[in-house]
């Protein structure tokens, strides 16, 4: 029995072709008249335009209170550090190099993948209107755009229209994770509930979501790029493929394995895929360096969790592979179309991440439950792939009784998931939360300081205010591997004066405790009152306390001796004897004084009076693209074993010594390769245009 025919590689190429084939045809055909072609193109093309418009709609229905609200009150939601960040970007654009605010300072590519909070801030500059409500409104606009790119993908894989419609509406309506896992159905209460819209309004998945509509364009181009293989098609798939990977790191590793289920689909495309991923990174190299990638990395391992590699995992791995490559191997000898081996190699990778977690606790990759909505999208892309080729084996009646019956059920459903989503988006006053009440007082009393604040405080915290803080949004991309024994220190320690040194070798001058009373969503301190008595108290209220934390002067540099350094970091963060010389330096009045002074956002000046032989310890972290000079003289800078800068002045008496931060050899490597990568793709870009004129 003979294969059959594939469809073409878009229906409108195959109807050209087909219009072509009657204007030169012989008999009846020599009367039709050369523009009937065109016509049904135009027919065809606006009933595709139709489905993906119905897909749209649907999504926008669900999502339409997003558009004009400014704050949830969804307060547990990482989206907070996604707004303070499109806040920072809008005062201090494009200075975007070094990122004060959070832990002690971070790269600022180290903060997140920056697409989603500089389209939030440039949305919010052109629209005039606050980071919150530009951070809502795009990210509904983004989640509506996924199942349309997931329409257009399917219907250029399949060339079904009808597959496609109902791939877009099944992930815009059905959330099979509801129902093939208990712990989702227990969160989501209903086993109809639209998984991917509660990720994004109640655990602030927005870049996640942002990311999964691009990947799902960015494989449309793919497709397209390997159908009909010339520069302009693979510039614009690598553009899609960095600007996903510019969005979410989860999103990113969830696009690569989009990429390698379509290349072993296809079974070609692999070097024009190497090559357009391999351009697509030289164009963000310089807001993702290896150095970013090392630091990510690393901290993933350790952060919701541990989920560092044994070698059970490797076991795991290697057994998938081989499942894998069976599975691709089976398919093939079926002779199965494109569209359904790559749904079915796409479900088999994500129910191989997702489902392992939930039944035996294997994470394959840290944080392997964030892959839900990925899950969710192969599942239904593979129901309508294989749910279209079985429905042909009915009569054509039969098909078109139910298809409609299909068609005419999400109806109902729609309505009856609007009134869940949009019960789920209630606007508040944010004045009234404890997260902005705690931000305003810092913002009041508290400025030019270092605070330590927890939970859903520390989410909020720079989204109203410009006070540092010891925590942050995201703590992967800390680059001061100690921190988690410090944090653990003074969430969970029951001695407050380990604590409170540990607070002071920080340069932090407040700490926030939210206690069990408190509107703080997460209340992470074990001994809430572990401070009474040991530190004085500046602000309570709601069972929310700043104590103040006495240092010699709020300043981030200290003046010390060479004998008074860290030689290494202790190994259990409760006993500080090996840090007490260093503690004691930090306020020893036999000292000379040392102002610390920002003068941007990536330099400073230490203003002292020294004498020989003396070092100034600078509660910043330490990164080699730290310089620092005296009178335009280099200086030598180094980091300490607390991941904290130490600068050698050689001075005596009066001294200002001037720091800058540029990045280091290696961001001006990648930044200037970046430029050179982009020149390059709108030069190829110009020759080929020509070429074609």
């Amino acid at each position: 029995m003979g294969r059959a025919p594939w469809p073409a590689a878009d229906p409108l190429v195959g109807l050209l072709e087909h219009g072509k084939s009657r204007t030169r045809g012989s008999g009846a055909d020599e009367g039709v008249r050369p523009t009937s072609g065109a016509r049904l193109m135009r027919r065809e093309a606006l009933r595709t335009l139709a489905g993906a418009c119905a897909v749209a709609l649907v999504n926008i229905a669900l999502v339409w209170p997003l558009f004009r609200v400014e704050y949830t009150d969804q307060m547990q939601s990482i989206e907070a550090a996604f707004i303070s960040l499109a806040r920072y970007i809008l005062d201090h654009f494009p200075d975007l190099r070094w990122f004060p605010l959070w832990y002690t300072g971070i790269p600022y590519q180290n903060t997140y993948p920056p697409l989603l909070p500089l389209s939030v801030a440039a949305l919010a500059a052109v629209a005039r209107i606050p980071p919150g409500l530009a951070y809502h409104a795009l990210t509904a606009a983004l989640y509506c755009l996924g199942p349309v790119a997931l329409f257009w993908l399917v219907h250029r894989l399949s060339g079904s229209r009808k597959q496609a419609l109902f791939a877009g509406l099944a992930w815009s309506l059905i959330s099979p994770s509801c129902f093939l896992i208990p712990e989702v159905h227990r969160d989501t209460l209903n086993y109809f509930d639209v998984r991917r819209f509660q990720v994004l309004s109640e655990y602030g998945e927005g870049p996640h979501i942002a990311s999964m509509a691009l990947m799902l364009v960015a494989l449309a181009l793919l497709d397209a790029a390997v159908r009909k293989s010339d520069v302009r098609r693979w510039l614009l798939c690598s553009v899609a493929l960095a600007a996903a990977v510019m969005f979410n790191w989860i999103g990113a590793f969830a696009l690569a394995v989009c990429m390698l289920c379509y290349l072993l689909a296809r079974g070609r495309g692999w070097l024009g895929a190497a090559g357009a991923g391999g351009y697509a990174y030289l164009l963000v190299s310089a807001w993702i360096p290896p150095s970013t990638i090392a630091v990510i990395a690393f901290n993933a391992q350790f952060v919701a969790g541990r989920f560092t590699f044994t070698p059970r995992h490797w076991l795991y791995a290697a057994i998938f592979a081989l499942a894998l490559a069976g599975l691709v191997w089976a398919l093939s000898r079926a002779r199965a179309p494109l569209e359904i081996r790559f749904a079915v190699l796409l479900a088999a990778c994500f129910t191989g991440v997702v489902i392992p977690w939930y039944c035996w606790h294997i994470a394959v990759v840290p944080q392997p439950w964030r892959y839900q909505p990925e899950f969710d999208l192969a599942i239904c892309l593979a129901g309508a792939a294989v749910g279209e080729r079985l429905s042909r084996f009915l009569p054509p009646r039969l098909r078109l009784v139910l298809g409609s019956a299909l068609a005419f059920a999400c109806v109902p459903l729609t309505l009856d998931l609007c009134a869940v989503t949009h019960r789920m988006v209630k606007a508040i006053d944010i004045h009234h939360t404890i997260e902005w009440r705690t931000a305003n007082f810092a913002g009041q009393h508290l400025n030019g300081a270092r605070v330590y604040a927890p939970g859903s405080i520390a989410f909020w915290f720079n989204a109203f205010s410009d006070v540092a803080q010891l925590s942050g949004g995201f703590d992967q991309g800390d680059t001061q591997r100690v921190m988690p024994a410090v944090h653990y220190q003074i969430l969970s320690g029951a001695d407050g004066a380990v604590a409170r040194d540990w607070l002071r070798i920080y340069g932090c001058d407040a700490v926030i405790v939210s206690g069990p009373a408190s509107q703080e969503q997460f209340k992470p301190y074990t001994y809430p009152r572990k401070f009474d008595g040991v530190l004085p108290v500046l602000w309570r209220e709601s069972d929310v306390t700043i104590y103040g934390v006495p240092r010699r002067s709020r300043s981030l540099a200290r003046a010390v001796r060479q004998a008074d350094l860290a030689r290494r970091f202790p190994p259990d963060a409760s006993r500080l004897a090996e840090l007490q010389p260093f503690l004691t330096a930090l306020d020893d009045p036999g000292l000379p004084e040392a102002n610390f002074q920002w003068l941007g956002t990536r330099q400073a000046s230490i203003a002292a009076d020294l004498r020989p032989g003396l070092l100034l310890a600078v509660q910043v972290a330490y990164h080699s693209g730290w310089s620092a000079r005296v009178g335009g003289q280099a200086r030598r800078v180094w980091g300490d074993p607390l991941g904290l800068m130490i600068v050698e002045p050689r001075c005596e008496g009066p001294c200002v010594v001037d720091l800058a931060y540029d990045g280091g050899i290696e961001m001006a490597f990648f930044r200037g390769l970046s430029w050179v990568s982009i020149a390059g793709g709108l030069a190829a870009v110009g020759l080929a245009w020509r070429r074609f004129r």
